[in-house]
């Protein structure tokens, strides 16, 4: 398909996250990716079984850190911004824990700012 040109085949960033979570875990039936829409922005939550959240996060967080690439090449086209979440936080001890928070409201900010 020619750049630029939108049509049915064109997957939707929600659709292209869930696509390479899939190729990346071994329960694909318990993936769960939802896109909560801001007026300017979106957060796409991950969800997926216990033993496959450090598959989609992987080795130092490369693949979290790749999907997040081509959400921000998207925004480039669409001026929509978008925010990954992965759902990990039952991986963490407590001091990660509240780095977690700390990260979730800073990016909880971040939407409110894309969204006025």
């Amino acid at each position: 398909m020619a750049a630029g040109k939108k049509g049915a085949d064109v997957l939707s960033a929600r659709e292209m996250v869930e696509e390479i979570v899939l190729a990346l875990v071994d329960h694909v039936d318990e993936v769960r990716v939802r896109e909560v829409i801001g007026t300017r922005g979106s957060i796409i939550e991950v969800d997926t079984a216990f033993d496959d959240v450090g598959k989609v996060i992987g080795h130092n967080g490369m693949h979290a850190d790749a999907i997040r690439r081509l959400l921000g090449a998207i925004k480039g086209r669409t001026g929509r911004g978008y925010i990954l979440d992965i759902k990990e936080e039952e991986f963490f001890t407590q001091e990660e824990k509240r780095v977690a928070r700390k990260r979730k409201r800073n990016a909880e900010r971040r939407l409110s700012d894309l969204t006025g």
